[in-house]
């Protein structure tokens, strides 16, 4: 940010041509730095692209109207971006939550994109980013299979590896919670737990630790401090993901956020139908050997799926089919076969006018018991 006010600034005011050769040289390389080769940030932050590139456009106009070469950092970051941008964005326009993206300026990424000289397609992997993109028939899935961030980049990310958000039609079906308006709201720490997000958690803990002010006076006192200095940071997360793609619309994953704790990892695959009206799921909790018993000891899990406000859901048949209710004609259904479902309460934090009400699909069980749980989401009426 100060490299880019110097830029600003040397551009602007008279005589400024050493600061502008300074500014550029640190612009450049920051930017190579934190802009990742996919376009993504170092943070894994959608909203800091965002920023960013409302900052880098105009700048990069103002140095071609003063007859200047933009640095190659800059030109770089400018290109890089806007396809990271497309693979997070859903049919509505907004981006999906993850990593401390709240609500979407829908007119801001709108213009910026308009700006794209490249008009480049969705990337459907950010590989170093860590996120994934499947679209079929209408139907698109983003999925977060990032590691945690470095620490000092860590003060937004969250610990929802693995979560994904669903749309059908430009209509969110599935999301996480996202994150408040107000950075200050109470309420932003939690929004970053797994529990938050449309995932696995083991024994209703997250899957990565944050730095909090709390204990006993002393410890307090330091971790205050410390919040003061780097701001609440995610200090543990996933360290290691594996990812693969054996076909287009099919993506296997695992994290190991989960093996510090309990010796586990967490595998998910999901697979969305070419007609884009189906997507399947499965969730695994293995060893982290890859090996499992017959029979382990309780770990009680639940798998989570975050609803949008906008979605009507019903229990039927004893607990055993949500029911999904699209704004329109359209309708869908959820399935874990074998397993009781509940409705639970929800906030959607990231709506324009504020948090609003929302329904969470809860699957209850223990994964001491059982290591698999195969689910599906399926459209039954406006196909």
């Amino acid at each position: 940010v100060a490299a880019l006010a110097l830029s600003y600034a040397g551009l602007c005011l008279e005589g400024g041509a050493g600061i502008v050769r300074r500014a550029a040289r640190v612009l450049g390389r920051e930017l190579d730095r934190q802009v990742l080769a996919d376009g993504g940030h170092v943070s894994r932050n959608p909203k800091l692209i965002l920023e960013l590139l409302l900052d880098l456009l105009p700048l990069k106009q103002v140095f071609l109207a003063r007859g200047l070469e933009p640095p190659e950092g800059l030109v770089r970051a400018v290109d890089r971006i806007p396809p990271m941008l497309r693979l997070l964005r859903h049919g509505d326009g907004t981006l999906a939550h993850f990593n401390g993206m709240g609500s979407t300026p829908v007119d801001h990424i709108t213009t910026l994109l308009f700006y794209d000289e490249s008009r480049a397609n969705p990337l459907q992997r950010g590989m170093l980013s860590g996120y994934e993109r499947m679209e079929s028939a209408g139907t698109l899935l983003t999925v977060d299979v990032g590691a945690a961030p470095p620490v000092l980049h860590a003060g937004e990310a969250a610990a929802g590896c693995l979560s994904f958000e669903l749309t059908s039609r430009g209509q969110r079906i599935v999301v996480n919670c996202g994150t408040p308006r107000n950075a200050a709201d109470p309420i932003g720490q939690a929004a970053r737990a797994t529990a938050a997000h449309s995932t696995l958690t083991l024994d209703d803990r997250s899957s990565g630790r944050f730095l909090a002010v709390r204990g006993w006076f002393g410890w307090r006192l330091l971790t205050g401090w410390l919040v003061s200095r780097i701001g609440p940071v995610m200090l543990r997360g996933p360290r290691q993901t594996k990812v693969s793609r054996p076909e287009p619309l099919i993506l296997e994953a695992s994290h190991d956020g989960y093996s510090r704790d309990f010796g586990v990892l967490h595998e998910r695959r999901l697979a969305l139908s070419d007609k884009g009206d189906r997507l399947d799921g499965e969730d695994r909790v293995l060893l982290t050997d890859g090996k499992r018993g017959k029979e382990g000891p309780a770990l009680p899990a639940a798998l989570r799926f975050h609803l949008h406000p906008s979605i009507r859901a019903s229990l039927t048949q004893s607990g055993r089919i949500v029911m999904l209710a699209l704004p329109g004609r359209e309708s869908w259904q959820f399935v874990a076969d074998g397993f009781l479902l509940d409705l639970e309460e929800s906030v959607f934090l990231s709506a324009t006018d504020g948090a609003r009400r929302s329904q969470q699909i809860v699957l209850g069980y223990d994964a001491g018991q059982t290591e698999r749980v195969r689910w599906r989401f399926e459209r039954l009426i406006g196909g």
